[in-house]
């Protein structure tokens, strides 16, 4: 069961804190994070002792297939964990696999090692970013084609 709960920032998302009664994250209740994820969208855990081996396996609850990133550097035998950004600064705001014809329906992030200072994972709600766009640059994103080229990657 899980105990306690807080919205994050402004919108929909929650974080789910670790208790006394329950640290570990496999103890979880299936149903309530899958009720709770329909709800809010975004599920943030914190205070839980997890290791990306234990997120795999926590993931492997609630997904059953999983895309590889060719660009990620892989940190497990399986290919299953990936860094994210082998540590070196933050990454601008994107979609998961945006290049991609296949789209994720749900991302799973596990913090090996926190940074020393900052470091947050930021959320972006692409529907409300488009309500809150004006009606004018709502227009252009419409009217015009995009390109988007990409430079140095190997698949």
């Amino acid at each position: 069961m899980i105990s306690k709960i807080e919205s994050l920032g402004t919108g929909t998302a929650k974080i789910v804190y670790s208790t006394n009664d329950c640290q570990d994250i496999l103890r979880l209740s299936q149903a309530e994070i899958i009720e709770l994820f329909k709800s809010s969208g975004v599920v943030l855990f914190r205070g839980f002792e997890v290791t990306p081996m234990l997120m795999k396996e926590f993931s492997e609850k609630f997904s059953c297939s999983y895309l590889k990133d060719p660009t990620k550097t892989s940190i497990d035998s399986v290919d299953f964990v990936n860094s994210v950004d082998n540590g070196m600064g933050a990454s601008a705001a994107h979609t998961e696999h945006g290049s991609s014809p296949y789209q994720p329906d749900v991302i799973w992030f596990c913090c090996q090692t926190p940074a020393q200072e900052g470091g947050e994972t930021l959320f972006w709600d692409g529907v409300q970013l488009w309500k809150e766009m004006s009606q004018h640059l709502k227009q252009l994103f419409v009217e015009k084609k995009l390109k988007f080229t990409f430079e140095n990657l190997s698949f």
